[in-house]
């Protein structure tokens, strides 16, 4: 058996999970790290996904706790392709991707973690990035912190706001 050393966890493990929708838990409190809230506008916020899939990962979130797409106004709607669009073009001059995978996971089957309150998720992508630990190990690799991460995006979403 190979063991996996990783002693960063036993702060998550340790720490008592909040109450609640996180992404409704988001909206009550200013944009910040312990939220990885990078941004909000009138109707949509944009968070950091705290186990990304690859650096920039990104969650675009309606304020509406609602698990139907559907349940969303024609303006929300709007303003959720609009933001998505703009947290794209960050991403894009931040980290330069090759592509993108960016999509919406509706109901627990499809593999929607948090099946009540939808969001998007923008994932930058690189020809290569599912490499040997991945294919071998069923490890991910991450090379930037998170809070590097965070500081770079929250930047650029206050300078484009």
């Amino acid at each position: 058996m190979e063991n996996l050393f990783n002693p960063w966890r036993m702060v998550y493990l340790k720490k008592k999970q909040p109450r609640g929708c996180i992404f409704c838990n988001a909206w009550e409190k200013k944009e910040g790290f312990k939220t990885l809230c990078v941004y909000k506008g009138k109707e949509t916020l944009v968070m950091l996904n705290r186990f990304p899939y690859t650096n920039g990962h990104l969650m675009v979130v309606p304020k509406k706790h609602t698990g139907k797409l559907e349940n969303l106004s024609e303006e929300n709607f709007f303003e959720i392709i609009s933001v998505i669009l703009k947290a794209k073009n960050i991403l894009m001059n931040v980290y330069n991707p090759h592509g993108f995978n960016i999509g919406l996971n509706e109901g627990t089957c499809a593999g929607a973690g948090l099946k009540d309150h939808i969001h998007f998720h923008i994932v930058p992508r690189w020809e290569g990035d599912t490499n040997f630990m991945t294919t071998i190990s069923n490890i991910r690799m991450i090379p930037q912190d998170l809070k590097d991460t965070f500081k770079i995006l929250k930047k650029l979403f206050k300078e484009k706001k």
